[in-house]
């Protein structure tokens, strides 16, 4: 075979080859055809963390935090006790609801009596008292200057054992007179006392004072 006669051939057929591939390379669809499997993305993950953030001029730098401080609680007193459930009977607190109340018992008050089967006395009778009180009794100057006189009423309780208690003007005449009367009473001796059915009691008794000039 004569190569030399078949070289327009031959150019025929690498032109067309040439101007087929060309038009392959040209209608070619890199979108469609390329797949992110066929890349190796660990050297692309390494190289994004080497390159630097990117600041922008004038921004404020956020600060690093600070890490916190370890907060250790304070040391109590209690530490050193041991802590109980339940406190012993002989421990606990006494407070005013558990104090015993002491009710005291009322004073007896004994009965006054007006008017009794055996009436009290004074020692010795009506004439030894008459001598005591004209004997013990001063007659005011004030009351003689401004000529004062009248009967002024006492009354006073003979108790059980006869002394004489609660001596009090019921009507005056003149005050000077009145604390006269008064003062002679409250030094008078113990009465024999007034009983009931045989029993002491006590009893109230009414005296007047005649002031005269």
């Amino acid at each position: 075979m004569d190569l030399e006669q078949e070289r327009g051939m031959f150019w025929l057929l690498g032109l067309v080859f040439a101007l087929s591939t060309l038009f392959v390379a040209l209608e070619w669809n890199f979108e469609t055809e390329l797949s992110f499997d066929d890349f190796d993305l660990s050297a692309v993950y390494i190289e994004s963390e080497l390159i630097a953030p990117i600041v922008e001029p004038n921004s404020p730098i956020a600060p690093e935090p600070k890490p916190e401080k370890e907060i250790v609680p304070p040391k109590t007193a209690f530490e050193d006790y041991e802590v109980v459930k339940e406190v012993p009977d002989e421990q606990l607190p006494i407070t005013n609801e558990q104090l015993p109340v002491v009710v005291e018992p009322e004073p007896v008050v004994e009965p006054v009596f007006t008017e009794a089967e055996v009436m009290p006395s004074f020692p010795g009778g009506v004439a030894l008292l008459n001598r005591f009180l004209f004997a013990n009794t001063n007659y005011p100057a004030s009351a003689v200057a401004q000529n004062q006189q009248g009967r002024v009423w006492c009354s006073f309780i003979v108790e059980k054992d006869g002394a004489i208690t609660n001596v009090k003007v019921e009507k005056g005449v003149f005050p000077d007179l009145d604390q006269e009367a008064e003062r002679v009473l409250q030094t008078m001796p113990k009465w024999v006392c007034g009983s009931e059915r045989g029993v002491p009691v006590r009893v109230k008794c009414y005296l007047p004072f005649f002031f005269s000039l």
